[in-house]
């Protein structure tokens, strides 16, 4: 089984975090953040932006280095509810046919978030810390973690190959 690890966000800058881990035929996406600089620079006006603007602005992740695996995402996970890596789960997370989990907390703050920009996302599961979600051959789990924000996890993607473990 081959993994792939696409780092869409978050690796050379504070911000706009997004990683999509390809197991097999499957794809779990791991965060989708805004730039903080950036929303700030727009005065946090990102509602009124599209898709399109907010990329080119870098205000959120670019996902078309993934696109021709859209059809393949299983699940996207929020780490935690900070908005440099959930902002952008209204924007982006809603054209994949996909699950999103975070914790509860995590996943009013995403609900909210989506609901403000008139958004609206197709399933959303909150799970607690030391919970499964299985999808496919693949089995999610919430790692309890602390942060400066209640109820951040880590996520560990267990594969028929091993554990890929993902911490913000």
């Amino acid at each position: 089984m081959t993994v792939e690890i696409f780092t869409l966000g978050g690796y050379n800058e504070v911000g706009r975090n997004m990683t999509a881990v390809k197991v097999g035929h499957q794809v779990i996406i791991l965060d989708m953040g805004f730039s903080m600089e950036k929303v700030a620079m727009l005065e946090d006006s990102t509602s009124v932006f599209g898709e399109h603007e907010l990329i080119t602005h870098d205000v959120i992740p670019d996902d078309r280095p993934i696109a021709h695996l859209k059809n393949k995402v299983s699940a996207i996970v929020a780490s935690h509810g900070h908005l440099d890596h959930i902002g952008a789960i209204p924007i982006l997370g809603k054209k994949y046919n996909a699950p999103v989990l975070g914790t509860p907390f995590t996943t009013e703050l995403i609900l909210e978030e989506a609901k403000e920009r008139g958004d609206k996302l197709k399933k959303v599961v909150p799970l607690t810390a030391g919970e499964v979600f299985e999808v496919g051959d693949i089995a999610i789990e919430f790692v309890h973690t602390t942060h400066s924000i209640p109820q951040t996890i880590f996520t560990a993607i267990h594969t028929n190959e091993g554990v890929i473990f993902y911490g913000s």
